[in-house]
Parts: structure tokens; sequence; C-alpha cells
């Protein structure tokens, strides 16, 4: 038997000390707290907004975005139209940081500050953190107007020389190439050059090649011409899906298309997979965004998953072009009745 002597009386429950008001959070001085929340990826910064209404005001703050001007995230707006929804919506993709290869890091965040205004035609670009909405989209319109993806506000840019609708447009460098849209022939294409903000018109051409690097155009020789549905150009190479589904560069020392050495797996997968079907293909700061959709249950599924695969492109001895898939995953699941409008790539 243990006596009574032997028994510990119960402790009480301690209580923690009230927390002294000089170790919180919101006695810091403000400059520190700027610039603690600068360092974060926005990726974080919906989830903080949520947490008070201080959170919510410093984020989207102008002292927030200067602090915030030395570093640059890269991630992807695509603009969505779901069903039951009769405006699009856009969404933007992050990649969840210092881990590239977890399944579990990336996923599509809507956007509300600009799902009502943005268009999403071909038209719409971005360069840096700013997307260019260019002409109009059902009356032609020479207007252009300019989407700061940073503190989400518009402004104006020097209208086009020619009203467009429903136009073409691509980035090349820190200019804008826009195409068609027009009835005059004679003044189908122009660009502007952002750095000085000034358009000009482009001589017409059976077939042209942009050399990038020099800024000048060049005739093409229409037999060095590979039909296919997506490009882009990284580091002054131009690439393209050609309609084959083989990944591939032009070699303009020889003058002739050549296959991405290292894709071959990624290529079987989308070639066989007949639920397979590409989305689009974005230049995400010097690598390529693969983006493509698939259902698993032919006919039975009611949703489709959105894969993307991050593709890094290096020279090879011999002369040679390979991709490394640095990461591959699912970032949305959407109804089957959604259909992609637009992906571009933004620097915040």
């Amino acid at each position: 038997m243990i006596s009574g002597g032997e028994v510990e009386p119960p402790h009480k429950k301690k209580t923690p000390p009230p927390c002294d008001e000089s170790s919180s959070f919101s006695s810091l001085p403000y400059e520190l707290i700027v610039e603690c929340f600068a360092r974060i990826s926005k990726s974080y910064y919906r989830s903080l907004s949520r947490v008070s209404k201080t959170f919510h005001s410093l984020l989207s703050s102008p002292e927030i975005y200067a602090g915030r001007s030395e570093t640059t995230e890269i991630c992807l707006y695509i603009c969505l139209r779901l069903p039951k929804r009769t405006c699009p919506r856009w969404f933007s993709l992050w990649i969840k940081p210092k881990t590239p290869t977890n399944s579990s890091g990336n996923f599509l965040v809507p956007i509300s500050s600009c799902s009502d205004s943005l268009p999403a035609s071909k038209s719409t670009v971005a360069i840096g953190s700013d997307i260019y909405a260019i002409g109009g989209t059902i009356a032609p319109s020479s207007v252009v107007r300019i989407f700061d993806c940073r503190r989400h506000t518009w402004r104006d840019a020097p209208n086009m020389t020619v009203a467009r609708s429903n136009a073409m447009a691509y980035v090349l460098g820190d200019k804008i190439y826009v195409m068609g849209g027009c009835h005059e022939s004679e003044n189908w294409s122009e660009v502007f050059d952002t750095k000085t903000q000034t358009w000009r018109l482009i001589a017409n051409h059976d077939a042209e090649a942009k050399e990038p690097k020099e800024g000048t155009w060049n005739v093409m020789d229409m037999r060095r011409i590979v039909w296919c549905q997506w490009w882009w150009v990284i580091d002054n190479v131009m690439y393209c899906r050609s309609g084959s589904g083989y990944f591939m560069w032009y070699d303009s020392v020889g003058e002739r298309w050549r296959y991405v050495q290292g894709l071959d797996k990624l290529v079987r997968y989308m070639n066989y997979n007949i639920s397979c079907c590409m989305i689009e293909i974005v230049n995400f700061g010097g690598k390529i965004l693969f983006m493509w959709e698939m259902c698993t249950l032919f006919g039975r599924c009611p949703n489709k998953k959105i894969w993307c695969a991050m593709v890094a492109f290096e020279k090879l001895d011999g002369g040679k072009i390979g991709g490394k898939i640095e990461w591959c995953d699912i970032v949305h699941t959407l109804p089957n009745s959604y259909k992609v409008l637009r992906c571009l790539s933004i620097s915040v």
C-alpha cells in the first residue's frame, strides 16, 4: 500500500504567461515586417492575406512591391472557361519553393483582380510583370492596355497604328509582334518596342524568319519550314513540337531541323496515350512548361486532370541539344467541359 505521504499532490495545469507585446510580430518595426514579407514566396501571399486585415493590407501595399523589386519569381497565368460560369476566370500556377520534385507543391490559385477585365485572346501577351491587352476581341480597336501583375493596376500604352480585332501577338525579347486582325493587307503586321514605347509597321513577306539576336528579318526557304502548332525561342534557338509529336530545334548553321535529345519518354507518353491532349507550351523563365490534359477513365470520368512538365534545355557535345525533365505533376483537376483560353508566363 502506498501511504498518503508518498502520494504527490496533483500539479495544477500551468497556463502560458500572457504574450509580451514587445515579442509579438506586430511590435516589430514596420520596415522590418515589410522586408520579412518581401522575402517570402508570393505563392504564400493568398493564405497569409487571410490571417488578418493587417496582413491583407500589408501584402497589397506599395511598400511590399518596392521591397520585392529585386526579388523575381516566375508563375503561369492561365485563363479557363468553366461550366456554369458566364465569364472566363484567370488562375496562377505556383510551384512550391525549394521542392521542384515534390508532387504536392504545384497548384492553381484564382486571380480575382483581373478575371473580369483581362481578355483571353491570342493578342494578350506578357513581358516581365506586365500583361499587354492588345486591340479588340469583337470590334476592331487600336487601344493597348497594360495590367501590372505586381500591383494589380491598369495603365495605357501607345495605340497601334491600325485598329485590329482578334489579332495574333508574339513576344521576342523586348518587342511584341502583332499580326492580322485587320482588312488592310499592307498593314498586316506591326511591332511594338517596349523600351522606346513606339509602334512600327512591318513590310510583308511570303515567308520570314526572325533573327532574335540581331533583330532582323530574312526570307526563309520554304523547304526549311516544318508543320508545327507549338514553337518557342530560347537563347536565340528556335524549337518546335512537330506535327508528329517530336520536339525539334532549328540548326541555323546546317539549315535543318534536328531532334532534341533526352525527351523520348515524354514523346512516347504523349503520342501513344489517346486521352492525352496538349494544351499549351510556355516559355517559363528560360525553361519550357508543357501543359496537357488527360481523362483517365474513358467516357466515365466527369473530370480532366491538367498535367505539367518543366523541361530545361542544354547544349550537348557534337552540336546537339538535349532536354531534361525537372518535374512532372498533376496541377489541377477540372470538369470535362472546361476550356483553356490563354496561358502566359509572368515575372512577379
